[in-house]
């Protein structure tokens, strides 16, 4: 599986607005994961996505299988994101159309944030965290994404703290780190900590990334990685059930 990020700038003071948006009782999820084009054929599946938020700017992260270029063509007939998309019109930094198919997919293509690589395990589907870096000089963030940091497992219990994925994505100097994992995320944390090397990488990573105020210890990093991710407003997961649908996520 695959992951792809999409920003939103959205005006300042607006974050109860939108956590509405995207409330249980202001949002009518999409049934089926399944990604259909034009003709009604299956070319794909989106097992999860989550929408994160953090001052002034909005992340969506979607988890799928397939062309991207299919997932957003399925996305921009969806009557349930154009009534979201419509609603959150009014919040956004810069007005845009998506209410049209056109519309959205250039919207699409044009918020879409570049995948700067990462790692993966074998796909599973796991709570997504995301941490957001801003405005570091581009000098930095060359040097923490080239500085990327390996997948770290706990041995034991498969629901026990485990870093199953990460992305690195870029827009512009807006640096954006996701982590798929399961357990919490401080005990994640702890677990990266734990281990020498991989401590090492992350101390220069995050002293670059945040132009050296960030310089955790191993008692203070879980707090650090704490702050840095965004608000959850919403995260979905596909689970076995008979109609295959897209559930509120259980990780």
């Amino acid at each position: 599986m695959s992951f792809a990020a999409i920003s939103y700038n959205i005006r300042p003071d607006t974050e109860a607005e939108i956590a509405e948006i995207f409330s249980a009782t202001g949002f009518k999820r999409t049934g089926s994961p399944v990604v259909y084009d034009a003709d009604g054929n299956e070319v794909g599946l989106i097992p999860a996505t989550g929408l994160f938020i953090g001052d002034d700017s909005m992340v969506r992260i979607i988890q799928y299988q397939g062309e991207l270029d299919d997932v957003a063509r399925h996305m921009s007939r969806q009557t349930t994101v154009k009534f979201a998309e419509q609603r959150l019109s009014p919040f956004l930094a810069e007005p845009r159309d998506t209410q049209t198919e056109q519309g959205f997919l250039r919207y699409f293509e044009n918020s879409l944030m570049a995948d700067c690589g990462g790692s993966t395990t074998p796909d599973r589907l796991a709570r997504i965290t995301v941490m957001r870096f801003r405005h570091p000089g581009p000098a930095h963030a060359d040097f923490a994404l080239e500085s990327r940091v390996p997948i770290w497992a706990e041995p034991g219990h498969p629901d026990g703290p485990a870093l199953l994925a990460e992305r690195w994505y870029r827009n512009g100097e807006s640096v954006v780190r996701l982590w798929q994992h399961t357990g919490d995320l401080r005990d994640v944390a702890r677990a990266v900590a734990r281990d020498a090397t991989a401590f090492a990488h992350e101390t220069r990573l995050l002293a670059a990334l945040s132009g050296g105020t960030l310089r955790p210890t191993e008692e203070s990093y879980p707090d650090v990685v704490g702050r840095l991710a965004m608000r959850c407003l919403s995260q979905l997961a596909m689970h076995d059930s008979p109609a295959g649908e897209i559930l509120p996520a259980r990780v």
